[in-house]
């Protein structure tokens, strides 16, 4: 039992992690490619659209234009 709990903090930390590296990044950069973000923080394609989505999702970040996988966006 306690090593479910250790376990459910260990993914949340890495979670939560990943969260602030992303919004870190819209912050200094205001708009961003999905790859940037992967190259900065070491996660892959997928990891960071899954998060990216949950940060909009979230209304933590606004999408106000997309090309590709070029975001430009508003941080909330």
């Amino acid at each position: 039992m306690n090593e479910d709990i250790v376990e459910n903090n260990i993914n949340n930390s890495i979670e939560e992690n990943i969260r602030v590296q992303i919004l870190r990044y819209v912050m200094i950069n205001g708009s961003f490619i999905i790859t940037d973000i992967v190259k900065v923080t070491g996660y892959s394609v997928t990891t960071i659209i899954k998060y990216v989505n949950s940060l909009i999702e979230s209304n933590f970040i606004k999408v106000i234009g997309k090309e590709k996988n070029n975001y430009s966006i508003r941080f909330f």
